[in-house]
């Protein structure tokens, strides 16, 4: 199984649908901006951000059930799969039902919310739609996790864009500022529904797995509840990490100011959907890896994805600091400039963050989650403890620069530490693989900056034209060594597996 060949089948349509999401969501939120103005849509932007956690509630079953699923698959153990299939649909029920005893706390709730800015009976329309929404969906969440374990990301992407499409159509045509914050959360709740409710239609049409409740296992449960529960605890790190900054800021400064820095967290979270819709792929891959007993390639894998991903990071921050400025003022207009000075950290912060996710994929591929977890709290922790420390001195610049200090500490230093020492390679590999990065890559996107970035103007189609410019050069260097591999022992190691 070719790493290469892995990434170019599974990417690039996983790519075209997160384009696809970026193109309707930069359509769209002029639109609910305008219809619904700061306050409203800051009030959205938390109200969003608490439902999200309600995937935390999910406990991690989805990612197990590909885990465990993906080695059954190596092994070509059907019965295996049925097996895993059956413990995961069991243990969303039970998801399900702690996520609608949650719901209804939410809903009571809502009285206790700030009724400035929108009214109780309205918030709580719109979390009970929302959450109930969520909470269906855990029914069918182990049903995406065997077509994650089939590794059919194209499927899954599909699915994805199907889904964004028609809820950003439906939010442009149909939004006004009485039905804003209903609207928004009736559509987002039944896109995500709907998507799920494909995936059953798919497993069963394609007999992937089938519920067989006589396969039930309570070791396999608790299993996979431990594996599931360390995947959370990773996922409520990374909740602190991109999320908790809302909470800080509307505490500290109001909810106009959420308004601005989430601009700033949209684009990151474009950042993070890109990287993960290229590198949020290894999981399986890994975990077959390992049930071959393929040490090597393993290592190999590890070394090549990361090249790439951190290529793709350095690039993709790159644009947004070069031309993030310009394309916020055409965007939004100049009241949303501030967005711009908090965007800078948030992307540097993000270039060292998610350069690193092939090896979460290793981590969690590898069955070595505990330790990715701990790292992931004690990162959210930080932030959250430097957010609340530069807020007020320094509003929501300040809460970006603490996000990019974590980021630096344990995405640059501990997380590469602690993943190169358990892969068996030296620290000086990993310190020789960002030297080359800086020297390939970051330089020449710097130097092709100065030389173009003011040569046709500043509009929209040339912004688009710069960035693909600075893509070129990144694409072309990379192929360069890839077909020279040979010239540097770090990529003619990773290209011998790729190969």
């Amino acid at each position: 199984m070719s790493t290469l060949g892995y990434f170019a089948r599974n990417s690039v349509i996983r790519i075209l649908s997160f384009a696809v999401g970026v193109a309707f969501a930069l359509l769209v939120t002029p639109t609910v901006v305008g219809a619904m103005g700061k306050a409203q849509y800051g009030v959205w932007v938390l109200v969003s951000s608490i439902v999200c956690y309600f995937l935390l509630l999910e406990g991690g079953v989805m990612q197990a059930v590909s885990k465990y699923a993906a080695a059954a698959h190596g092994r070509n153990d059907q019965q295996e799969v049925d097996r895993v299939f059956t413990v995961g649909v069991a243990l969303h029920g039970l998801s399900c039902c702690v996520s609608l005893l949650v719901t209804a706390a939410l809903v009571y709730g809502a009285d206790f919310f700030d009724a400035r800015h929108v009214s109780p009976g309205r918030l709580r329309l719109c979390l009970l739609i929302y959450s109930s929404c969520l909470a269906a969906m855990f029914l069918f969440r182990s049903h995406m996790g065997i077509i994650m374990a089939e590794m059919r990301w194209t499927l899954i992407a599909m699915l994805a864009m199907l889904r964004s499409t028609i809820t950003s159509l439906v939010v442009l045509f149909s939004i006004n500022e009485s039905n804003g914050l209903v609207l928004l959360s009736a559509v987002n709740g039944g896109g995500f529904l709907l998507e799920s409710l494909l995936c059953v239609l798919i497993v069963k049409r394609c007999g992937s797995a089938r519920f067989r409740p006589r396969l039930f296992n309570r070791a396999l449960a608790w299993e996979m509840l431990g594996y599931g529960w360390a995947f959370t605890v990773t996922q409520i790190g990374e909740s602190m990490r991109y999320r908790s900054q809302n909470y800080i800021i509307a505490w500290f400064m109001g909810v106009r100011e959420v308004a601005v820095f989430s601009i700033a967290m949209q684009f990151v979270g474009y950042f993070l959907s890109l990287m993960q819709s290229a590198f949020g792929i290894m999981v399986p891959y890994f975990s077959r890896l390992q049930a071959d007993g393929d040490g090597e390639g393993t290592r190999a894998t590890l070394l090549f994805s990361l090249r790439l991903s951190y290529m793709a990071s350095s690039l993709i921050a790159a644009c947004l600091i070069f031309y993030g400025r310009p394309f916020i003022l055409l965007w939004l207009g100049e009241g949303f400039s501030p967005s711009y000075d908090a965007l800078v950290p948030l992307s540097l912060g993000a270039a060292l963050s998610l350069g690193m996710l092939p090896a979460d994929g290793y981590l969690l591929g590898t069955a070595t989650h505990r330790t990715l977890a701990r790292c992931a709290m004690a990162e959210g922790v930080l932030i959250v403890l430097l957010s609340l420390l530069l807020v007020t001195p320094y509003g929501i610049v300040g809460v970006a620069w603490a996000y990019l200090l974590a980021s630096a500490l344990f995405r640059a230093g501990i997380v590469p530490w602690l993943v190169f020492t358990h892969a068996g390679m030296s620290l000086l590999v990993y310190l020789r693989l960002l030297a080359e990065l800086g020297v390939t890559h970051v330089l020449p996107q710097v130097l092709c900056f100065l030389l173009i970035h003011d040569a046709l103007g500043q509009g929209y189609w040339q912004l688009l034209f710069y960035c693909c410019v600075q893509a070129g050069i990144a694409v072309a260097i990379q192929v360069a060594l890839l077909r020279w591999g040979g010239k540097s022992p770090l990529v003619a190691t990773a290209q011998g597996r790729a190969a």
